[in-house]
């Protein structure tokens, strides 16, 4: 995106809830940070699980690997406490 701006109509991002809790957080902090012109949409695709390597919970399902009740981050809370402006 940063390569060649003048190519970019409108970019689309797609991650998982457990990979965006994992590594995703920092590219929607650079996405407020430094926004596209032409805008960005971030789908979160949340089943409340790391499906991929076993089923383990994170940070985002509200309970810890034994499944006992923890804090637990909501997205759509975090993204507007980091400035997203259409999550305001």
């Amino acid at each position: 995106m940063h390569c060649r701006p003048e190519q970019a109509k409108r970019v689309v991002s797609v991650i998982g809830d457990s990979t965006f809790v994992h590594s995703g957080i920092t590219g929607l902090v650079e996405m407020i940070y430094n926004p596209p012109p032409t805008g960005h949409v971030l789908l979160i695709l949340d089943n409340g699980t790391t499906a991929m390597t076993g089923m383990q919970e994170h940070a985002g399902t509200g309970r810890t690997l034994d499944h006992a009740k923890t804090g637990k981050i909501v997205f759509e809370d975090l993204a507007r406490m980091l400035g997203c402006p259409m999550c305001m």
